[in-house]
């Protein structure tokens, strides 16, 4: 049942394993991590790499749930790049679907800000990014 619920409400948590879910203040917490097995190439010379440097964690902002706001902390992995010829020594998982480089919001929260209307595209009353209409806060 859980599964069947997490596949419904965060299907763009398929790629990797959720150890948690919980509210605290407010906000609902996914604490989550991609798995140790998967084989990820480096995003210079297409190099598979397997070596893990190390973990660190993400935290990313989501759309909301239920009105409330959504924060998955993921851990992921920072792997060698073992090709002699490449210039990148480590670099860092991206979960295809959910991350993107540098970027603080999953890939679902940026697209939907970016369908919202900017106040002077709206038509007759403005519409804005923290109304009550969207029952989601927006990170800086």
């Amino acid at each position: 049942m859980c599964d069947e619920l997490l596949d419904i409400v965060f299907p763009h948590l398929k790629l990797v394993q959720v150890e948690r879910v919980f509210v605290e203040g407010g906000t609902v917490h996914v604490t989550s991590r991609t798995p140790e097995g998967r084989v990820v190439v480096c995003p210079d010379c297409r190099t598979s790499a397997r070596r893990v440097h190390s973990r660190y964690q993400r935290h990313l902002a989501d759309t909301a749930v239920a009105g409330r706001p959504v924060v998955i902390d993921l851990s992921v992995r920072r792997l060698f790049c073992d090709q002699r010829a490449c210039s990148r020594c480590t670099f860092v998982e991206q979960v295809d679907g959910l991350t993107i480089r540098y970027q603080r919001r999953t890939r679902r929260c940026t697209a939907s800000w970016w369908r919202l209307p900017w106040p002077w595209q709206a038509g007759p009353e403005p519409v804005s990014p923290r109304s009550s209409r969207w029952r989601s806060a927006v990170s800086r």
